[in-house]
């Protein structure tokens, strides 16, 4: 079972050109692993810093289970100061390597989780409904992430992203890196280039309009292009805001169906652009 630990001003168009988009900071410290597990990072069960693999850097994050009974979980977490109404996204990389992975049949997965608590550094109550927003665990409230598992491409480092909205009463935010052993099954998964950002899509409206003119033309057409990745291409973890808000159907990359948006939204020099001409 799970431990207690379980428990602006508008952009003006001459900002939009590449060289300009800014970054969102990464509040984590230690997001890739390079300072090792204790630079700060709390952590339990087999969690492990190692070189064999890395998606940024030399370093990168092994989970693997501890055969204590069902579920039984390792993992690595932070607490953070936060506030009711910020939008936390919390991505970065997961990968279940060929050798010593979880290969076809196997049960075990891996997953990014958030949870939010009424007191400072991860105490009091945890404010989810139980379960929580999609949570496979009933008992334990939280966002999840899509799962690295037997399912993952071999030695392919996969995007993971959990996002969601602090409730009424957070003081603070929980964002965990889990693996999960529902049965006595071997196999490591992998994390690597973890990013926790203050976010929000409602800066422009729509998205895609980031000088707030009332229209989506040439400039935003640069800027979207900027931000492009192509299919199956994730976005770095220090991705604008911008960018990652032009991700329309959520698989962290943005391509064609991206692009599909953008074309509604299109004005030119013309306008009014129809605000919900991104949903």
């Amino acid at each position: 079972m799970f431990t207690r630990a379980l428990v602006g001003a508008a952009l003006a168009v001459t900002l939009l050109s590449p060289a300009n988009l800014s970054a969102g900071q990464n509040l984590l410290s230690n997001p890739s692993f390079e300072g090792g597990l204790n630079s700060g990072w709390l952590h339990y069960g087999n969690a492990y810093v190692e070189t064999l693999h890395a998606q940024d850097g030399e370093s990168s994050l092994k989970l693997f289970g501890n055969w204590s009974g069902p579920y039984n979980a390792s993992g690595v977490y932070q607490n953070l100061t936060a506030a009711p109404g910020q939008l936390w996204i919390f991505s970065g990389f997961g990968l279940n390597p060929a050798s010593d992975g979880v290969p076809a049949g196997n049960q075990n997965f891996a997953l990014l989780k958030i949870i939010w608590f009424d007191g400072p550094n991860g105490t009091g109550n945890e404010l989810q409904p139980e379960p929580g927003d999609g949570a496979v665990f009933g008992d334990y409230p939280g966002i999840e992430s899509n799962h690295i598992d037997a399912t993952s491409t071999p030695d392919h480092w996969q995007p993971v992203l959990a996002s969601g909205q602090a409730p009424a009463g957070t003081q603070s935010v929980q964002l965990m890196a889990l693996f999960l052993q529902p049965n006595a099954e071997g196999g490591s998964l992998w994390f690597d280039t973890l990013s926790a950002t203050l976010g929000g899509c409602d800066a422009h409206n729509p998205v895609f309009d980031l000088n707030d003119d009332g229209a989506v033309d040439s400039a935003e057409r640069d800027a979207f292009f900027a931000c492009w990745t192509g299919p199956s291409i994730p976005l770095a973890a220090d991705a604008s805001p911008d960018c990652k808000c032009m991700d329309r159907n959520g698989d962290l990359s943005i391509d064609l169906t991206d692009y599909g948006y953008f074309q509604r939204c299109y004005t030119g020099d013309g306008g009014p652009v129809d605000p919900a001409c991104d949903n």
